[in-house]
């Protein structure tokens, strides 16, 4: 990906970030591989890209702990109650238009 980037001209340049922007070198060297780090210049530049990059983690984060909290209601509610579940799934109605 590095050398399409390179090519095109939307390689960020690893010595330019260390000299200008210290922690977003960190993040981009020692952090996940995205694609937000390829819209930091060149064509297709995105104003947005440097805080997509300090705040990916965080959202990956959350998303996970959503997606298991979800998953952890459903057990409890199936647990404590095992027709609660097909009881609400009997009352939904389809949309009629």
């Amino acid at each position: 990906m590095d050398e399409v980037a390179g090519e095109v001209g939307a390689r960020p340049s690893l010595l330019w970030l260390f000299f200008t922007d210290y922690q977003l070198f960190k993040r981009i060297l020692w952090g996940p591989v995205s694609a937000y780090q390829y819209r930091l210049v060149g064509p297709g530049k995105w104003a947005g890209a440097r805080g997509a990059i300090f705040t990916q983690f965080g959202r990956l984060v959350k998303l996970s702990l959503t997606a298991v909290a979800g998953a952890a209601a459903a057990y409890y509610v199936h647990v404590r109650d095992p027709a609660a579940i097909p009881t609400l799934l009997s009352k939904l109605r389809p949309q009629t238009a």
